[in-house]
Parts: C-alpha cells; structure tokens; sequence
C-alpha cells in the first residue's frame, strides 16, 4: 500500500484491479517484447528495493519443491502482485479462463528451453474474509492445442470444475497448462482485499528461470 502511485489499473477505470510490476501477459506482444522489457526494468528497480527478502525466499521455495536451481532473469519482470479491492463486481467471474503461454510472446536467449513443463504460481498475500482461490478443468494444453474457444466451450460442459483454495502466506505451484480461472471473491466487504504474488518459470539450460 505504501507504493500504491506505483499500481497499474487494468481492466477498465470503473474496476479497482491494479497489478504492481511488470506482467508478460499484459505488456508483451507476441514476437514484440521490447516494450514488455522497458517496462521491467523500470518495475524491478522498485519492487527488488521493497521486497528483495521474498524474492530471496521464493528462489529456495521454488528449489525446493522442485529440486532444480532457479534464478532471476535480468533482463524479464520480476513476479509482481495482482491486487483487487473491494468491488461487487468481483462475485462474478470476470476473469478468463486462461492456460499460461505467456512464455510464447517471449524472446528466450537460452540453448535447452523446456517449453513443454512450464511453471506457474500464486501466492496469497491478503484475501477477502469469503476466501479466495483457483478454479481448474481437466482440460490440458497440450491435448487441445487446436481448440478454439468454442471447442473449449464445449469440453468444459463435459468436464469437472474443480476449486482450489488459497491460504495467506502459502504458495501454490502448477504447471499452468490445464484451464483454471481466477476465482469470484463472494460477498467482499468494504475492507476486502484480494492480494496475491503472481509468477512463472521456465527451465532453460537447466535452471528455473523466474518471470512474471
């Protein structure tokens, strides 16, 4: 909060959704991310000056739970925050469902890119008193590369929903290639707030390297 004049509002004006940082998946254009990299160089100035202890802790969460070495790539955004506050327009579900490519609209400078096991993950910082989470489908990238959204329109009525939930202070880590959706926030009261640290990886060369 101290860095709000530093928050982006996406979305629409009408809609208090901010991110703060840099995000591939909304300031990089496929085959152009000159200005994606502009932008985050200016973005991980201000975020590794107020948050280097949690960018130190999630390389050893993250080599950790993989048992990979990871590290940050100088040149890409550094994970950055998705905040929301209180609004009722966020009980519905606003957001897309999405699968995580962001990686597609990147110029990787690596040898050994493991395009096909990504990684992706959230962890929550604040999160309204209703609780907030992840909603997935059975339904994998991979397996469906063709698909329009009609197409996936019609697998998801055949396919489960599922709901994962998140917890403040932990992170949840996936491969993102699966079809999930930002969860409605239900009910949020005046002094909700729905704040969650967002991030991928992608192993190049033998090492995780951390964007967002």
């Amino acid at each position: 909060h101290s860095l709000r004049t530093h928050w982006v509002r996406r979305l629409s004006a009408d809609l208090p959704f901010y991110t703060l940082g840099s995000a591939s998946y909304l300031d990089s254009l496929e085959n152009y991310d000159a200005y994606y990299r502009e932008k985050a160089k200016e973005s991980n100035i201000l975020l590794q000056q107020n948050f280097s202890k949690m960018y130190d802790r999630l390389i050893s969460v993250i080599e950790k739970a993989t048992g990979c070495p990871a590290a940050y790539d100088q040149e890409l955004a550094l994970p950055g925050f998705h905040i929301f506050l209180s609004h009722k327009a966020f009980g519905r579900p606003l957001a897309a469902r999405h699968f995580d490519l962001q990686y597609e609209s990147i110029s990787w400078a690596y040898k050994d890119i493991d395009y096909e096991h990504p990684l992706s993950f959230t962890a929550a910082i604040a999160l309204p008193r209703s609780g907030g989470g992840m909603f997935y489908w059975d339904i994998e990238q991979r397996n469906h590369k063709e698909a329009d959204q009609e197409q996936l329109e019609e697998l998801m009525q055949k396919s489960e929903k599922h709901f994962i939930a998140y917890d403040v202070g932990k992170i949840v880590l996936h491969e993102g290639q699966f079809l999930h959706q930002i969860a409605p926030a239900k009910d949020m009261l005046p002094e909700d707030e729905r704040i969650t640290l967002q991030g991928h990886a992608l192993k190049c060369d033998g090492i995780w390297r951390i964007y967002w």
